[in-house]
C-alpha cells in the first residue's frame, strides 16, 4: 500500500535509513529538472513554471533576478538510489539467501517446479 501523504511516507522511509534524492519535476510530468535542465526555471517542453507562485506577488516584483529566492518547487520526485537499496536488501543473511535463491537454490534438473523454470526452455 502506498502512503496517502508525504508525512506518512517520511514516517516509513526515515527510520529505515534509506537515502533519498529529491528531484524537481515539471507539473505536467514532461521533464525532470536535473542534468542539462537543472538550472531552468520553466519546463522546456510545455513552458510551465518550475516553482509555485507566491500569493502576495513577491516572486516577480524584484529587479535583480539573481538575488531573488526561487521558492518552492511545484512537484518533487523522490528517487531512492539503487546502491543503497541493494545494500539494505543484502544486509541480512536470511534475506540474502532468499534473494539469491533463483540462481543458487532452484532445481536445474529439467523438471518444472517453479514458473521461473519455464524461462530455461
Amino acid at each position: 500500500m502506498l502512503p496517502d501523504t508525504v508525512y506518512e511516507a517520511k514516517q516509513i522511509v526515515c527510520p529505515v535509513g534509506l537515502k533519498i534524492e529529491k528531484i524537481h519535476a515539471c507539473w505536467n510530468n514532461c521533464v525532470l529538472f536535473r542534468g542539462e535542465n537543472e538550472d531552468l526555471d520553466n519546463c522546456p517542453e510545455c513552458g510551465t513554471s518550475r516553482y509555485k507562485h507566491r500569493k502576495n506577488g513577491g516572486d516577480d516584483g524584484e529587479d535583480n533576478i539573481n538575488e531573488r529566492k526561487k521558492g518552492t518547487p511545484r512537484k518533487v520526485a523522490w528517487y531512492f538510489p539503487l546502491v543503497f537499496r541493494l545494500q539494505r536488501m543484502f544486509a541480512n543473511k536470511k534475506e540474502t539467501k532468499l534473494l539469491r535463491w533463483h540462481d543458487e537454490g532452484r532445481n536445474k534438473y529439467g523438471m518444472l517446479r517453479h514458473p521461473t523454470d519455464c524461462a530455461q526452455w
